[in-house]
């Protein structure tokens, strides 16, 4: 398996890419798969990928893309610069295309929309049917040195202030900053995160004692600064998910349009008073009410609480789990039933190990099947997924029973693909596709029995929490939000 990463970055164009897509390279590596890091952009001054063998190139160009992307690459592509006639290209050459996409940018080529935000919901992919989707707060990238998985302790009084503004500072709000902040709380310690030519260019009226700068920070360097400050001022791009990751309260303002969806979600999610956008009258007014509000430890306490029942850290892992199943299931498609599948879906059901774990262990009478699979197919309150391989050999079947903003999912797969490690892959994909089809379903509950180990470690994989359970059968739940935020 060969994978290319092709991104852009660097002092002109930013760093948010270049951040995430190395998060995916060391995941990949990690997994011993075969990787190119392809960057478009000026990245030598760039210190947290210097041990990356990056290769810097325009790969735009199409006479790259034409001598070094083969039928047998995964793409990875990460842009704000590619355009349609670029996707399409590259989909012509590859063997599978993955696009992160913040925004609905395109309409992309056939293959996996990875939507790394914590909110998805304004964001319409419902015309992305030949697409499989990879959306909200479980697929947000962090890169490995910021997870941090023991409780942070929060000191009582704030001691060290993080500013950071983003690899550019497209709005120039750091000086503002400096000027509004640390120059009226001087026993506080302001840690500024700028890069060096916007460090030369800083013009202060006043250049305070208690401000330290910081440049080209890796990622452990980073990782490290941001778990010493108490608060952080920063823009409201990838540096949140970090800054969640690492327990570490923070004030967000949206400098740029594609952060509005990440400061919804944390205006539902955690506090509309921590997010401000660049053109607020009045902004520094109220970032500074703002901050002296979550100098109280019992609210940056309940900020951080809030922000890790975001995201967990493990958004990387679950995308390269997505690609690595491409590579190994390129050959599995979920449709819907018709009328065809009947002996199929009867002669499954009347498996020993189906029934066995079955509501009803009897056999299925097939007078009965029939009456019973001609009213499923045309009830408008049944979802009925076939599985089955790129040759159409029947491989198992996916119900959920509507009712409301609830779906009762019934689950049953073909001996076939025992072993494979595709169960959690199809019952994924199969809940992704029901959200995408159906926008009211809020909730799935699956009712499992308590002697079937291998589906319960299946539906716990793909994130079900169990609520209740009897004598016979464990009911689970998973909310929408928990495995797709679209």
């Amino acid at each position: 398996m060969k994978v290319k990463i092709l991104t852009e970055g660097g002092k002109s164009i930013g760093l948010g890419h270049l951040s995430r897509c190395s998060a995916l390279y060391e995941e990949l590596l990690h997994r011993e798969v075969i990787v190119d890091f392809v960057v478009n952009g000026d990245v030598d001054s760039v210190n947290f990928i210097k041990e990356y063998p990056i290769i810097n190139v325009d790969w735009l160009n199409h006479d790259y893309i034409n001598n070094n992307i083969s039928s047998n690459d995964y793409v990875i592509v990460d842009s704000y610069l590619a355009t349609n006639e670029d996707y399409l290209k590259l989909k012509s050459k590859s063997r599978e295309l993955f696009v992160i996409d913040d925004f609905g940018r395109l309409h992309y080529p056939e293959g996996t929309i990875i939507n790394p935000s914590l909110n998805t919901e304004s964001i319409d992919y419902s015309c992305a049917n030949k697409h499989s989707l990879l959306l909200g707060p479980r697929y947000v990238i962090v890169r490995s040195a910021f997870v941090k998985e023991e409780n942070r302790t929060l000191r009582d009084s704030v001691k060290k202030v993080i500013i950071m503004m983003g690899g550019t500072d497209i709005r120039n709000l750091t000086p503002a900053l400096i000027e509004t902040l640390a120059s009226k709380n001087p026993s506080v310690e302001f840690n500024v995160v700028i890069n060096k030519a916007q460090h030369s260019e800083l013009n202060l009226g006043v250049n305070p004692k208690n401000v330290s700068y910081h440049s080209n920070l890796t990622d452990i360097e980073m990782s490290r600064l941001m778990s010493e400050n108490d608060i952080a001022i920063t823009a409201a791009g990838q540096s949140i998910y970090e800054l969640m990751a690492t327990q570490t309260p923070f004030l967000a303002i949206q400098v740029i349009d594609n952060q509005k969806n990440n400061c919804d979600a944390i205006i539902k999610h955690i506090s509309p008073e921590i997010v401000f956008h660049y053109t607020d009258t009045d902004l520094l007014t109220k970032i500074e009410s703002a901050f002296h509000q979550i100098e109280d430890r019992t609210v940056r306490k309940e900020l951080v609480k809030k922000q890790r029942q975001l995201i967990d850290g493990k958004g990387s892992q679950r995308i390269v789990d997505a690609l690595i199943y491409k590579s190994k299931n390129k050959n599995i498609c979920i449709r819907e039933a018709k009328l065809s599948d009947i002996e199929n879906v009867y002669n499954l059901s009347n498996q020993d190990y189906v029934r066995r774990h079955s509501i009803n262990k009897e056999k299925i009478a097939w007078k009965d099947h029939i009456k019973w699979f001609e009213g499923v197919i045309s009830d408008p309150d049944v979802v009925f997924y076939i599985v089955t391989n790129k040759n159409n050999d029947f491989l198992g079947q996916v119900r959920y029973s509507l009712e409301g903003i609830n779906a009762t999912i019934s689950i049953s797969l073909s001996k076939k693909i025992q072993a494979q490690g595709l169960a959690s892959f199809i019952l994924e994909e199969s809940i992704k596709k029901l959200f995408n089809e159906k926008k009211n379903i809020k909730m799935i509950t699956a009712f499992v029995s308590v002697n079937n180990v291998a589906s319960i470690k299946i539906f716990e994989k793909v994130n079900f929490c169990r609520k209740t359970s009897d004598a016979d059968l464990l009911n689970y739940q998973l909310r929408r939000e928990q495995i797709n935020d679209n």
